[in-house]
């Protein structure tokens, strides 16, 4: 099945298949939603993460293989594909305001550069959105250098 595709896609690229948080797999149905839907559902998958280096956005030659089975996977699909981009806590200022725009600016650089990726490998633009998180959803704990690590990425979402 795609989703089982997309499964297997997302742990090849380094995800551990998790389906928590904000952007787990969600049902609407009229029971849950207080409309009269027949029956309607909206599967959201982890397909892929993307890990940078320090305040980079470049892909790497295995970044560019994982994004092309993206890509492949989403053209036997009418899917919506949802870039996420987040940045570890770490910056070289202690200003505040600096700190959150540097963040911000990286986290969006990241996605946007996967989404060009994306868009470069065959899929439509209309069917790719870019969100910029900065360093608001860590996966890991920045008290080491790999936890820190972790957080420099983007995540990549299928919507089916």
């Amino acid at each position: 099945s795609v989703e089982e595709y997309f499964d297997q896609l997302f742990k090849s690229s380094g995800g551990s298949g998790s389906q928590s948080g904000p952007y787990a797999s969600t049902v609407v149905s009229a029971a849950n939603a207080r409309e009269d839907f027949s029956e309607v559902a909206l599967t959201r998958r982890h397909a892929a993460v993307i890990y940078f280096g320090h305040g980079s956005s470049n892909l790497s030659r295995a970044d560019k293989k994982v994004l092309t089975e993206v890509a492949r996977a989403v053209a036997l699909s009418s899917a919506q594909v949802y870039v996420v981009g987040h940045a570890s806590s770490r910056t070289k200022t202690n200003d505040i305001l600096k700190h959150n725009v540097v963040n911000y600016e990286t986290s969006l650089a990241r996605a946007e550069s996967v989404a060009a990726e994306l868009i470069l490998q065959g899929v439509p633009s209309n069917k790719v959105s870019v969100h910029a998180m900065a360093d608001g959803q860590p996966d890991y704990s920045e008290a080491t250098r790999l936890g820190e690590a972790g957080n420099r990425r983007a995540n990549i979402y299928i919507e089916y």
